[in-house]
């Protein structure tokens, strides 16, 4: 992750996807402090996290190259210094929460579907509440993450 940061950082040629990263940025910014921007910007981040979370159905793999997508979108506005660095650093805490929580739910997937092999159904739930409760610990401080980083934007 943190060398998608670095390669997003150091990356100076212009390219589409920059291009099209900045007007979408620039679209955002003009409209800049209205409480509906401001609930725009807090739901498309939480779907971006349950999305992700989501991707570790696919044993993680999906959700690692999104992780490393939008890990060098952050250090490709940490170069241009276009963001607020602290909404920057509060957003990469919430993606290394998104990973983990999807590598959770890949860890949930595989144990079902051992359970489902070896026929020992009884024994599934006891084998899926801990890492249920470390979702869902997850969850909270992403939410929390991303309230905080709703009401930085708002300022």
């Amino acid at each position: 992750m943190l060398l998608s940061v670095f390669t997003g950082f150091n990356n100076n040629v212009n390219s589409p996807l920059k291009d099209l990263i900045f007007y979408q940025l620039s679209s955002i910014q003009i409209s800049h402090g209205l409480l509906f921007d401001n609930l725009s910007f807090f739901m498309n981040n939480l779907l971006t996290v349950v999305s992700i979370i989501l991707m570790g159905l696919s044993f993680s793999i999906l959700s690692v190259l999104s992780i490393l997508f939008n890990s060098s979108n952050v250090g490709l506005l940490l170069s241009n210094n276009s963001f607020n660095i602290l909404l920057l650093i509060i957003e990469l805490i919430y993606l290394v929460f998104s990973l983990t929580g999807a590598l959770l739910v890949t860890k949930m997937e595989v144990r079902f579907i051992s359970s489902l092999l070896s026929g020992n159904r009884s024994d599934m739930t006891k084998k899926l509440k801990v890492p249920l409760k470390d979702l869902i610990l997850s969850l909270f401080f992403i939410i929390i993450l991303l309230i905080l980083e709703s009401l930085i934007y708002l300022i």
